[in-house]
């Protein structure tokens, strides 16, 4: 019989090298993450300005490199199935 208590939840904590770890792993999956918005908003922001200076394609650019990142980190981290869906279900991507 599984023994439920204090003893048990003691046995199930990270060590401090696994919670640096994951501090690491969720710091970098936020940071893509940011670096995704930032570049869909920038897109976004230029896109009612009609592209000045032709940039679209270096803005889109952008948004695809970031968005690559954040799959990246994703998987890295044991996300490996449906990062794309994911990325779309969350972030307004252009297309």
């Amino acid at each position: 019989m599984q023994k439920l208590g204090i003893d048990n939840l003691q046995s199930q904590k990270l060590s401090e090298l696994e919670l640096e770890i994951v501090d690491m792993q969720s710091t970098s999956l936020g940071i893509a993450g940011k670096k995704l918005r930032k570049s869909i908003d920038e897109y976004e922001k230029a896109k009612t300005k009609l592209f000045p200076k032709n940039n679209q394609t270096r803005l889109l650019q952008k948004v695809a490199d970031n968005t690559y990142e954040l799959m990246l980190q994703r998987e890295f981290i044991g996300f490996i199935d449906g990062n794309s869906e994911w990325v779309r279900k969350h972030f307004a991507v252009p297309q």
